[in-house]
């Protein structure tokens, strides 16, 4: 198998900023840390990152376009299930597009941008030991130790990286068993969702994923649409 290049650090502001900055970092650079003083997510959100938690990001040197990548993030998102379900045996759900979720609080959050040195950051940040959330997270934002005890984050660690390196080697030859297996455990398949466009809100139902992962929904009007961009909530409004 081959050996990625593992760096671990006490804190950064984002490890996917971070890594953005090393030029020279080869494919499969891992960047760890234990704590995030500016942790981002999707749409220029802020991620709660602090002591506690799994935070990194490894660098994918691709070659393909981007256009051919659209289905990474969904199969990270597989990638992560099965590292939290083997570590810690705690059985989640992924939101679309890339979210874990246990028992309706979100636990991992995933971001998947462009490098600059070329290819892709994608950057993961579970929820493990955090002992509290800030108040007004504390409805939405879950830990695994809720759910298993205590997380050796160690081993939790070990088989996320091993569960990547597959995820690289696999992103093209097994593709549809991957996203048969995000599909098989997306809570927002087969029921209400609300689109959420910037100011505009829409309900829709979803009804199945294609092959990369774009969320296929049947608007009011009984016509269909493909969503690639933007929010999909499953949350009562």
């Amino acid at each position: 198998m081959e050996q990625w290049k593992l760096i671990s650090v006490q804190e950064v502001d984002s490890t996917n900023s971070v890594l953005k900055t090393m030029e020279d970092a080869p494919h499969g650079t891992v960047l760890c840390a234990q704590r995030q003083s500016g942790g981002r997510g999707r749409l220029g959100r802020s991620f709660s990152s602090p002591e506690g938690g799994l935070y990194l990001s490894v660098l994918l040197r691709r070659g393909e376009p981007l256009a051919e990548l659209l289905h990474l993030t969904p199969m990270a998102a597989v990638a992560v299930r099965r590292a939290i379900l083997d570590a810690c045996a705690v059985d989640t759900q992924i939101k679309w597009i890339n979210d874990l979720y246990k028992d309706g609080r979100k636990v991992c959050g995933i971001l998947t941008e462009v490098a600059p040195q070329g290819g892709v950051i994608l950057g993961i940040g579970i929820n493990c030991n955090v002992p509290a959330f800030p108040l007004e997270l504390r409805e939405i934002a879950g830990s695994l130790h809720e759910f298993c005890g205590a997380v050796d984050q160690e081993a939790l660690l070990h088989r996320l990286i091993q569960g990547l390196q597959e995820l690289d080697r696999e992103l093209f030859s097994s593709k549809k068993v991957w996203m048969e297996e995000y599909a098989a455990h997306c809570l927002t398949l087969n029921r209400e969702v609300l689109l959420i466009r910037g100011e505009e809100r829409s309900k829709a139902f979803a009804l199945s994923l294609d092959e990369n992962g774009a969320l296929l929904v049947r608007l009011p009007d009984g016509t269909t649409e493909t969503v690639t961009t933007g929010e999909v909530s499953v949350r009562p409004q």
